[in-house]
């Protein structure tokens, strides 16, 4: 393989990870240099990869074990480790998860073990629109004052299924909302490989601050949901065909931006859950 480059997309949050073939394996030293820079820039975007789905699956295996979707109709026949996320229908359903993103979220908040990173492959696009909108809760965090940092680094927020980005899309089954009951997460995380703290409540599935009243939960929320998503926290991916994105669902929240309905468009995801050590 060649020579693998960083570029920096923004400020805070993405970079391109130029050079990468993943019609073969990758070398350790190769995947060394991807995952410094997953963990320096949170979300990474690979092109011109050469990768078919078998590819997709197994890189994602690097960063850790690849999820079986809950979400069993619109998984890849041949490779179910993918989901689809897709407006197309087959014999009149759909055939993946539709407009899953509108809200701002991380991925499986509402689990009690969030699945740490997802990695999306676009095989169908719009001519306008259906973006991918990455923002860093790292920098956020960072942002903040620091008497609301040592406020905040004490408190946990409820988080469910039922407040989930899902919520306005077509397809999520109600059992998903029995399986998943609340859980608690600390408002402030902390990075299990870099050590950066990061805030880790969005729109799609906090519901609230733990002990506190619904007046003063929700100011609270206003608060950090809105610093959150600051134009200068955030990084756009515009798709192309076999663009892969990786991101941390750690330190990033995101969310898909409009697009032609009338237009086909199909993304694949894995789901990567319980991260291998030093990923």
């Amino acid at each position: 393989m060649g020579n693998i480059s960083i570029t920096k997309l923004s400020d805070h949050v993405g970079a391109d990870v130029i050079g990468v073939d993943l019609r073969e394996p990758l070398s350790d030293v190769d995947f060394g240099i991807v995952l410094e820079a997953f963990h320096r820039h949170s979300v990474i975007r690979l092109r011109d990869t050469g990768a078919d789905d078998a590819g997709i699956v197994a890189f994602s295996a690097r960063f850790g074990r690849n999820k079986i979707h809950d979400l069993r109709d619109y998984l890849d026949e041949t490779h179910p480790e993918l989901m689809r996320i897709s407006n197309i229908e087959a014999n009149g359903k759909p055939i993946g998860l539709k407009d899953s993103a509108v809200l701002w979220h991380s991925d499986m908040a509402y689990r009690a073990d969030p699945n740490p990173i997802s990695v999306l492959v676009a095989e169908e696009i719009t001519s306008w629109g259906g973006g991918t909108r990455f923002a860093s809760m790292r920098a956020a965090y960072d942002a903040l004052p620091s008497n609301m940092k040592r406020r905040l680094d004490e408190l946990k927020a409820v988080h469910s299924i039922r407040n989930y980005a899902y919520k306005p899309a077509e397809g999520m089954p109600s059992d998903m909302q029995d399986k998943y009951p609340e859980v608690l997460h600390p408002v402030v995380v902390t990075h299990p490989v870099t050590g950066c703290k990061a805030l880790y409540v969005s729109e799609g599935t906090t519901v609230c601050i733990d002990g506190k009243d619904e007046t003063e939960s929700q100011e609270i929320l206003e608060v950090l949901l809105t610093h959150a998503v600051r134009p200068e926290f955030i990084w756009t991916q515009d798709w192309m065909v076999g663009d892969i994105i990786v991101w941390d669902n750690r330190v990033v929240v995101h969310q898909q931006t409009p697009y032609d309905p009338a237009q086909r468009r199909l993304l694949k995801r894995t789901t990567v859950m319980e991260a291998h050590p030093g990923v």
